[in-house]
């Protein structure tokens, strides 16, 4: 039977000599694995542009709830971005934000607010002309709470960070995270470089704490040298 949904692009890997297996965070079905043929071939001219990170797509989908791997009848861009691929800073955001919830999302069930919430928060940020350097600070506090592991005040964030992780939160880190607390997403606030790094640092211990496999991901080196 064929679905239609939308979905979230968050990796590939290669698969055969044309074909590849795409992992998407849909709205109707959670995040799914799908084969996808051909479209490595050079009759498939520009496909690949459809599976870039966190490209929205629109698609019509086999599925079959047991199966590993489904298949996608048909499928385009939902949403096109129109400032994040020549955005230096942004592309550098968004690599790192496809990566983060490729590994938070890796068994989220369905869950079409959660969805809705990414799709919004991307489509905002492709539209951000300030205040984008701190996106990816501000997405990790607001995603938590979408992900159940909301924590209340910059105190009780720190009280947990540091209860299981050999470091302490200053008070220049507390202060810019009860700003993002306050502020809707994309609000802006001028923090420096150093509180930026720092922060992002803490965040990641904190959803650490919570998903084993937050570790190694490789969109960080990238993202802090287009940061330094």
């Amino acid at each position: 039977m064929v679905h239609h949904t939308k979905g979230i692009v968050l990796n590939f890997v290669k698969f055969k000599e044309t074909s590849i297996i795409v992992k998407l965070f849909t709205e109707k079905f959670g995040t799914q694995s799908y084969i996808v043929n051909g479209v490595r071939s050079s009759k498939a001219k520009g496909k690949m542009a459809m599976f870039q990170p966190f490209t929205l797509l629109d698609m019509q989908v086999y599925h079959k709830p047991n199966a590993d791997i489904n298949r996608i009848s048909e499928l385009h861009i939902g949403k096109p971005f129109f400032s994040i691929p020549y955005d230096v800073h942004k592309s550098a955001i968004t690599i790192f934000l496809t990566e983060f919830c490729a590994k938070v999302l890796f068994h989220e069930e369905s869950n079409p607010p959660l969805y809705n919430y990414l799709e919004a928060s991307m489509e905002l940020f492709d539209n951000l002309e300030t205040g984008k350097d701190n996106f990816h600070l501000q997405f990790m506090v607001k995603l938590s709470s979408r992900l159940g592991i909301a924590f209340e005040t910059a105190e009780e964030f720190s009280r947990l960070v540091e209860s299981h992780f050999p470091v302490l939160v200053s008070q220049e880190e507390k202060e810019a995270l009860k700003s993002f607390l306050d502020m809707e997403l994309g609000g802006e606030c001028r923090i420096s470089n150093g509180i930026r790094s720092s922060l992002f640092d803490l965040l990641l211990k904190y959803y650490q704490y919570h998903y084993d496999n937050i570790s190694n991901l490789k969109s960080i080196h990238v993202l802090k040298e287009v940061f330094h």
